[in-house]
Formats: structure tokens, sequence, C-alpha cells
């Protein structure tokens, strides 16, 4: 029998976060696009905060698995920084799709802008760590910022179009899910 160590069983815990982060990323989008009156633009800042401070923490416990045991340092201003770039992001994406039926453009900017925050958040998170994020945050913009943006793009359809109770889409948004839990889990 195989002993985990500490670090995958945070790792095990970091997956996990990723993919409720992903069904609750995708979950809100559609639910805010619904709202029709002034409690929508309430319903999409309450849920940019919410999906900023998932995906902060979500980036943390990546940011523990992949350290590499280095300590990580965590001071004030890392912390509002990489909070605020999580929160203004996310509010960001769901405003594109939030009070009406979103077009391919509106969920192209949705996806835009959750791969940005995928992305400036998990940045912001490693820069304190080590010097060398920047050459690697080189990588992840040519690799998997693409892949990621592309990877939201098709889940954002596939839950906007599939809206049904069917056991086919519910199958589609369940891939769709696993496929953005991946795309931000990738990152690291």
């Amino acid at each position: 029998m195989t002993m985990l160590t500490a670090d995958a069983y945070t790792a095990v815990l970091a997956a996990f976060m990723t993919m409720l982060l992903s069904h609750t990323t995708l979950r809100l989008a559609l639910q805010v696009s619904a709202a029709r009156s002034r409690s929508g633009a309430c319903m999409m800042l309450l849920s940019a905060g919410a999906l900023g401070i998932a995906l902060w923490t979500t980036t943390f416990v990546r940011v523990l698995v992949f350290s590499g045991g280095q300590v990580p340092r965590f001071d004030a201003p890392w912390l509002l920084l990489s909070l605020s770039v999580a929160v203004s992001s996310q509010a960001c994406a769901l405003l594109f799709v939030a009070c009406r039926e979103p077009d391919s453009s509106n969920i192209a900017g949705a996806a835009f802008s959750l791969a940005v925050s995928v992305g400036a958040t998990r940045c912001a998170a490693v820069d304190e760590l080590y010097d060398g994020a920047l050459h690697d945050g080189l990588a992840w913009a040519c690799i998997w910022f693409p892949l990621t943006f592309l990877t939201f793009l098709a889940a954002l359809r596939i839950w906007f179009a599939r809206r049904d109770r069917s056991w086919q889409s519910i199958g589609m948004r369940g891939a769709a899910t696993l496929a953005g839990g991946i795309a931000i889990f990738g990152t690291d």
C-alpha cells in the first residue's frame, strides 16, 4: 500500500475545490443571466464576491500544494492584491451575462474574463512566492490561457444551450464542469 503525503491530500482537496468552483461559476452565470430586476445587480455583485473568494481560496490551496516545500510568505498586500484581482475579474465575467440572454459575444467576453481571472489570481498569488513567477507566467500565457479560454467558452455555451433536465444535458453540463475544473487546476 502506498502512503500518501500531506501534499497529496492537499492536492486532492485542491482538485475537489476546482471542480466545485467550476460548477458554481457556470451555475451562477446561468442564474445571473436569468435575473431581470434590480435584484439582479445585487445578485451579480454578491455572486462575484463569493466566486472571487472561492477562486482565491482555491488558488491559495494550490499554492500550498505546489510550493515545493518552500514556505510561502503571506502579508497584507499579497492578500489584498490577490483577493481584489479575483473578485473584480469574477465581477467582470458575470457582468457580461448579467440580466440578459447572452449571445456569442457575451459568452466569449465572459469566458475571456474567467480565463483572465484564473491567470491573474494565479500570478498575483505566485508572484509573491518566488522570483521565477514571471518566467513561468509567460509559459502559462502561451499555453494555458488559450486552453482555459476555449474550455470556458465551450462550457458556457453548453450551459446556456442545454438548460433542460434530460440526462444528456446533465451529462454534457457535468463534462463541461469537469473540463472547467481541469482548466483551473491545470494552470499549475
